[in-house]
């Protein structure tokens, strides 16, 4: 696969950085996100990316498996209709209250009202051209990322994964694909694009959205939508009142159509679901259990959690009965709720605001004042939504007004672009500057050690709770 070609560096601070990273140009690194894989040498300044989806052929007969490209909606009850308006109307309360530039309150169009307008006006969509999109890509079959026992590669994993899809990860790095070493390094990942744009859908129907069918399930239909989201969603607060808009629909072998409607608060609404995030109740995602699962088995490894229970048991029935025979029983039933993981499962989802916050204050109990004061000044935002117009000082307002008092006075600064790079790419390249760091040379796994120990060496060298 090839890589992308390395820019011309401008300036003493990127040469020297340009010189640090060429040295350690044979470690890769894979980022697989929520929608695009990226890929790239440490060395090139941004990785590529490619969207992550893989098309087999299969039998007339077989089962029909396909993902959507949108995380998938919920059956909307009367319970949960109530929840999502009953959040609208607070993030409406709280608009409305809100300040522009000028001076003055910002305004607010009842949904209503569009959806009034928009029956009222609708036209038959105007025809353009035909589509030229097709379905089937054909693709190099000689295009592939292979190790050559000279790369090292590093995996961008999730907070919350499984064990075994780990080892399985690990197993094709370093056995299948033939990489001379490879390490894995976590990254916080939750709700985000794809949750504002099931929202936005639900906000744009209410609105009496011209464009029919569309099913966020359909692949087509979802790129309209975040598309739409991308154009149109901001948190601008100077940006008020109704906009007269339009969208493409391209599908392919069949002729593009435009459609033209109006939108209002939709607009702001929906991405203000990362901090009222009962708006995302809409999602399947928002139903998930949160947590990392504290017991996943693995035969392998003798620090498993079965391993042990089972090895206490026997202990147990060969002890002496009186006060050993007790605490036996006693460190059993510990086992077993640690297993269960029933203390790090949660269903509720944070605001994005108090996650920033409480991640602080539980790195806090083992940091000075100065560091803690520092992570409350210096915030670094990741992702494609953080591109949102308005984002950082949304963000920043609602982390001021929540801020302990003691660490109040100096001024809050969110990052959302370091050095210019793109914020959907500053996970890949945190994982890259980390594999160049000194403290990286530790966690590095090689084949001959792979096979020998497998996944009790991932539980040594994991620089995260395994």
């Amino acid at each position: 696969m090839p890589m992308p070609a390395v820019p011309e560096a401008h300036g003493p601070w990127e040469v020297q950085e340009r010189e640090f990273f060429s040295s350690k140009g044979n470690i890769i690194v894979i980022h697989p996100g929520s929608k695009y894989l990226r890929i790239g040498r440490v060395s090139d300044l941004k990785p590529y990316a490619m969207l992550q989806a893989v098309a087999r052929l299969r039998s007339p007969d077989a089962q029909r498996h396909e993902d959507t490209l949108l995380v998938p909606d919920v059956r909307v009850t009367k319970h949960l209709l109530s929840e999502v308006e009953d959040c609208c109307i607070e993030i409406c309360s709280l608009l409305q209250s809100c300040i522009q530039s000028n001076g003055g309150h910002r305004g607010l169009t009842p949904y209503t009202k569009i959806a009034s307008m928009n029956r009222s006006s609708q036209q038959q969509p105007e025809s353009i051209d035909k589509s030229n999109l097709s379905y089937v890509r054909t693709v190099d079959p000689n295009q592939a990322v292979v190790g050559d026992k000279v790369y090292k590669a590093v995996l961008v994993i999730p907070d919350i994964y499984n064990r075994q899809h780990l080892k399985e990860l690990t197993n094709l790095l370093l056995v299948r694909l033939g990489f001379a070493s490879c390490f894995l390094v976590q990254m916080k990942m939750e709700y985000g694009g794809s949750d504002i744009t099931q929202a936005f859908f639900w906000l744009l129907r209410r609105a009496a959205f011209p464009v029919k069918p569309c099913k966020p399930s359909d692949p087509v239909d979802a790129m309209i939508l975040t598309q739409l989201k991308e154009d149109y969603c901001h948190l601008n607060m100077d940006i008020s009142g109704i906009r007269d808009v339009s969208v493409t629909v391209d599908r392919p072998e069949s002729m593009c159509r435009r459609y033209r409607f109006k939108l209002a608060d939709e607009c702001i609404i929906a991405p203000l679901g990362l901090f009222f995030p009962s708006l995302f109740s809409l999602t399947e995602r928002h139903c998930e259990t949160k947590g990392q699962p504290r017991y996943q088995h693995q035969a392998e490894d003798p620090h498993d959690m079965l391993y042990i229970r089972e090895t206490g048991r026997r202990g147990k029935k060969e002890a002496e009965a009186g006060e050993d025979m007790a605490e036996e029983e006693e460190v059993g039933g510990d086992m077993d709720d640690f297993a269960s993981g029933s203390d790090f499962q949660s269903d509720i989802l944070l605001a994005l605001d108090a996650a920033v916050l409480q991640s602080i204050e539980r790195a806090s109990e083992t940091l000075s004042e100065e560091v803690v004061r520092k992570l409350y000044t210096n915030i670094l935002v990741v992702g494609g939504s953080a591109k949102i117009e308005g984002f950082s000082t949304w963000l920043q307002n609602r982390i001021a007004l929540k801020i302990p008092i003691e660490h109040r006075g100096e001024p809050i600064e969110v990052m959302t672009r370091v050095k210019d790079q793109d914020s959907e790419n500053t996970v890949w390249k945190g994982a890259a500057l980390f594999a160049c760091m000194d403290a990286a040379n530790e966690l590095w796994i090689k084949p001959k050690e792979w096979k020998r120990y497998s996944v009790k060496i991932l539980r040594e060298r994991a620089p995260f709770v395994w």
